[in-house]
């Protein structure tokens, strides 16, 4: 499988369908990678390897890990991923939202970790708590 993760020069956080699938929450593309960009006019820019999505307040520290290839690559914990993807619902369709948060119910429920990411990044407990009955409603169908 060819990789992109060495195109990364500096320090950038994973998002979108990538940080879902780099966590083994929904089956998408792991080669093309989503990264944040703090430069508002590289908003939704697509390349050939990799898509960049605006975010004035890229937290670099908060859960996440060094990738494996490339140590300026940093993957957000399956909470922080399933978080962003909510409070950035322009960043993700839908459908892969739905699936990755059904995927950690399912497999790696974790009440407290997942609600302190949200409080982290200030996603409303009410809006995070929609989201996962759309995902159990879902499921349910």
């Amino acid at each position: 499988m060819i990789s992109y993760d060495f195109a990364v020069t500096k320090q950038a956080v994973c998002c979108s369908s990538t940080a879902l699938a780099r966590n083994g929450l929904v089956m998408f593309d792991i080669i093309h990678l989503d990264l944040q960009t703090r430069k508002s006019e590289l908003d939704k820019t697509n390349y050939s390897y990799f898509s960049l999505f605006y975010n004035s307040n890229i937290d670099y520290e908060y859960c996440v890990s060094k990738s494996v290839s490339n140590p300026l690559l940093l993957l957000p914990s399956k909470e922080r991923a399933v978080v962003e993807c909510i409070k950035h619902l322009d960043w993700i369709d839908e459908g892969l939202l739905i699936e990755g948060i059904q995927n950690y119910i399912r497999n790696f429920w974790n009440k407290k970790l997942l609600y302190e990411a949200a409080a982290h990044f200030k996603l409303p407990e009410d809006e995070l708590e929609y989201w996962l009955e759309e995902a159990r409603n879902e499921y349910d169908d």
